[in-house]
């Protein structure tokens, strides 16, 4: 499993869009129903937030996929 800082860019094209320190675009097909509900990801008003995200990585048939795992929102 990874951690890493995120910022939250939207919900776009059916994926949770988050931005690392770098400017680096990550991409979450799949995620916790719970944290889609909990802290809002399908609103607007949760884009430009800051989170502590856990993920991980699988290859299903040789596509990189990553799933969201846990949120911790930073201020």
């Amino acid at each position: 499993m990874k951690e890493q800082l995120l910022s939250y860019r939207g919900y776009l094209n059916k994926e949770f869009c988050f931005v690392d320190n770098e400017g680096k675009l990550v991409r979450f097909k799949k995620s916790r129903n719970d944290l889609i509900t909990d802290f809002e990801l399908t609103k607007q008003k949760s884009v430009n937030q800051l989170f502590s995200a856990r993920y991980f990585i699988t290859y299903p048939g040789g596509i990189e996929t990553y799933i969201l795992s846990d949120l911790c929102p930073k201020s």
